[in-house]
């Protein structure tokens, strides 16, 4: 399942896919408000006998339109991707349209953000097998919101040999007030280099089509790094007036997946940090499938921690981006809360935030998210879609976990968070202490050398 929002008409849609028989899935979308209430109830993308699934959606601010793009068909090799549009005011769909050749997996879609009338309304991406060179390949394809596409597919990684999969495109290309040239996505994808170890590509590209002055970087290269999810780009707080986008990704330590976050600008990418480890919670359990938005100053990170029964908790955290003597990283705003709970199963987890579809947006006050996510009930063997605005209202991270402490005598470990107002310079930082032993002294201690000493003074 997926999210999208439309700033036009202050609407959500989430679209999800339903199990009909083990040959048909079909997909349903359903609106709401910024506030929640329910606008469009549910109706059908596709309820033919034909196989719709792992929906993906995005908006499109200035023809107040989504688009929800699908993989279509349930053999290996005879894949394709389909679209269908729908009208965020009125809720009126357009006809279903192929997109794609045969051999498509894994489908993305982000929207143009910018109000300059053209045909370049969305931009879908998915992996595609090359028959020819026996090895998988990035693509993409401009989409007209009138459900036509836009000239020919545009061939983002075809390097002979390589194995690319699950591509991931910014739900936006930039915002409403921008001018062309500032209208942007970033696509982030796996490449394979051995059985048991993925890097990450990733790819700055118009909201035109055109790579003209970007290059193709790594992202990421160490460990195995799987299932990308990147973010709209960030201008309000930018570094030295180039944007960046933040990119989440799941990577093997050992033997469990923890979720990564690195600040990716168009050529290179910045200090991956754990998020598992910055939050010091459940080290020895897996982390996966991340999921990620931006709200303009605030980044939101929404995944799923699997528990050794097979149920799997969804996990919502908020997260900033620090300067930091010419490099960019992140830091923990808030540690992490729990949203929901699939009992024996994988959750589906999508977010969506107001910067993502071009407002409201207010000054440099952040905005709201809808975090969305697919549960399973163990007693009725249901599965079910449930959401939660999520916002982070309480100030920024100025400052940058780095290490993962013990368990205290209160059943988990302390955590420490500086925060401040990062769309107002100079503002006070405050520095907050959580998760200790209640009615106990404590006080903070500040070194500019890291190090471990146990037990100071005596204590706990």
């Amino acid at each position: 399942m997926d999210v999208a929002f439309d700033g036009n008409n202050a609407t959500y849609q989430i679209v999800f896919s339903e199990v009909q028989s083990a040959l048909d899935f079909d997909v349903i979308a359903v609106s709401y408000n910024a506030s929640i209430d329910l606008l469009f109830p549910a109706v059908s993308i596709d309820t033919t006998s034909e196989s719709w699934g792992m929906p993906k959606n995005a908006s499109c601010y200035l023809d107040e339109q989504f688009l929800c793009v699908s993989v279509v068909g349930n053999s290996i090799g005879s894949e394709r991707v389909w679209g269908r549009t729908r009208h965020a005011g009125t809720g009126v769909r357009g006809s279903q349209f192929p997109i794609s050749g045969f051999g498509a997996r894994n489908v993305d879609v982000g929207g143009k953000g910018n109000s300059v009338s053209s045909i370049y309304d969305f931009m879908v991406v998915w992996q595609e097998s090359d028959t020819i060179n026996q090895d998988m390949d990035i693509v993409a394809q401009a989409v007209n919101s009138n459900s036509s596409l836009t000239q020919g597919r545009i061939l983002i990684d075809g390097d002979v040999g390589d194995l690319d999969r699950n591509p991931s495109i910014s739900k936006s290309s930039g915002r409403p007030d921008t001018t062309n040239g500032e209208n942007e996505y970033m696509i982030v994808w796996e490449r394979e280099i051995s059985s048991s170890d993925r890097n990450l590509r990733a790819q700055v590209i118009e909201y035109t089509g055109s790579m003209t002055g970007h290059n193709q970087f790594n992202a990421y290269t160490f460990s195995d790094s799987l299932n990308p999810d990147v973010s709209t780009m960030n201008r309000i707080s930018s570094y030295n007036d180039e944007p960046y986008w933040v990119v989440v990704f799941e990577r093997l330590v050992g033997s469990d997946y923890d979720i990564f976050a690195v600040v990716a600008r168009d050529g290179n990418a910045d200090n991956a940090r754990s998020v598992t480890a910055m939050q010091a919670l459940d080290l020895n359990l897996d982390h996966r499938d991340p999921a990620i938005a931006c709200d303009g100053v605030d980044f939101f990170i929404c995944y799923q921690t699997e528990a050794l029964n097979g149920d799997r908790a969804v996990h919502f955290t908020s997260a900033n981006v620090l300067h930091d003597d010419g490099e960019l990283r992140t830091g923990l705003s808030l540690r992490r809360e729990q949203l929901a709970l699939s009992e024996g199963a994988p959750a589906s987890i999508g977010i969506a935030s107001h910067w993502d579809g071009g407002g409201p947006f207010v000054g440099f006050e952040p905005g709201n998210a809808l975090a969305t996510w697919t549960f399973r009930d163990g007693a009725s063997n249901d599965t079910d879609v449930a959401g939660a605005i999520v916002v982070e209202t309480l100030g920024s991270a100025s400052g940058s976990q780095y290490c993962a402490v013990p368990d205290n005598s209160s059943g988990t470990s302390g955590w420490i968070r500086a925060r401040t107002n990062s769309w107002n310079p100079g503002t006070t930082v405050s520095l907050y202490a959580s998760d200790l032993p209640v009615n106990v002294f404590a006080h903070f201690i500040v070194s500019n050398q890291p190090g471990l000493v146990l037990f100071p003074g005596g204590s706990q």
